[in-house]
């Protein structure tokens, strides 16, 4: 099982979205910013987006709270 940390800002409002069985299922994207080097050796800031997905009655209770530009910590 493959698992990750992600702390980031979220790029757009939430969609929350429901299954024929009525459960819900939240779906965000999340930018994680980070500092590299670029090929002339200078610092530049970039960001790694990351899909994230989050189900049931933690679904429904985060679509309340969570909005674009929202800090989290997956």
């Amino acid at each position: 099982m493959l698992s990750a940390e992600v702390i980031g800002n979220l790029g757009n409002d939430p969609e929350m979205k429901y299954g024929q069985n009525g459960s819900g299922r939240l779906q965000f994207n999340v930018a994680a910013n980070f500092r590299a080097r670029n090929q002339s050796g200078e610092w530049e800031d970039r960001a790694e987006w990351v899909r994230c997905t989050v189900f049931g009655q933690r679904a429904e209770s985060l679509s309340n709270l969570l909005k674009k530009g929202s800090r989290v910590y997956v």
